[in-house]
């Protein structure tokens, strides 16, 4: 969240935990000190995942968090792969925006967070347009590595139903056709050793011109290298809603809207 910018926050028709009885229809009407107390109350979910993790929902800590096998690819760009690494970060996320919209079953998500992976990597690039800012040929590595993103913004939806089990409401969400979005609202740097141009060992220069030149790189590759990545957060926010009692965190009764649909 930016300097002097408020959370944003969205209820239309029901109302989280510890807050007033009444729903919203308009941003305008929310007032900001309700939108408060469910930014923090999303933001200390997201802590408590970081640092102690939620076993009983087979939700582990995740910061830090290792990473195996983990391979990505943009076809004319980059093939990559992080054959084992640790992830740090996640305990610094602001949780910027929380929407749940009952009478649309849509919901969408927007966390800012500074972070780190490093880790033995693996990779290929015939790319010409870093060809061309090298003045080389191919590009291919396998050393160790890192990349470190300050005020990284991650934005993703969803749509949801609500179903009964036993005496409780729960959340099963859909993103199928998720809208995800990725932003680096400060900077991104990357550390590597043991890459070559060609037959020549160039890391140095490598890393010079991609860290000069990385919005135009990542503005290109757009977010399809992070397609694993919010896989896994899809995986561990769908375990928690449909896991944890609707009730955990809302007061007004959602049993209206159970569907056996998503809008």
């Amino acid at each position: 969240m930016r300097e002097n910018e408020e959370p944003e926050y969205y209820c239309n028709s029901i109302c989280p935990k510890r807050t007033t009885p009444y729903g919203y229809h308009h941003m305008e009407e929310v007032n900001m000190a309700v939108g408060k107390i469910v930014i923090l109350l999303v933001s200390a979910i997201v802590l408590a995942d970081a640092y102690f993790g939620y076993p009983n929902l087979g939700i582990p800590k995740l910061d830090s968090v290792v990473i195996k096998n983990y391979a990505a690819s943009v076809p004319g760009w980059l093939d990559l792969e992080l054959v084992e690494g640790v992830g740090q970060g996640l305990r610094s996320c602001v949780v910027d925006k929380f929407w749940l919209d009952f009478d649309k079953r849509y919901g969408a998500v927007e966390v800012v967070c500074d972070g780190s992976i490093n880790g033995h990597y693996k990779l290929y690039s015939n790319s010409s347009l870093i060809r061309n800012l090298l003045d080389g040929d191919l590009i291919c590595g396998e050393g160790n590595g890192g990349v470190k993103v300050e005020k990284l913004k991650l934005s993703y939806d969803f749509l949801f139903n609500v179903e009964r089990r036993g005496n409780d409401n729960f959340l099963n969400l859909n993103f199928e056709n998720s809208k995800v979005g990725v932003e680096i609202l400060q900077g991104i740097s990357f550390t590597a050793d043991t890459l070559y141009l060609g037959q020549l060992e160039a890391s140095d220069l490598i890393l010079g011109v991609v860290n000069q030149y990385w919005k135009m790189i990542l503005k290109a590759t757009g977010v399809s290298v992070l397609d694993g990545f919010f896989k896994y957060v899809f995986d561990l926010t769908q375990k928690y809603f449909n896991n944890v009692p609707v009730s955990d965190y809302i007061d007004d009764d959602v049993s209206y809207f159970i569907s056996n649909k998503y809008y």
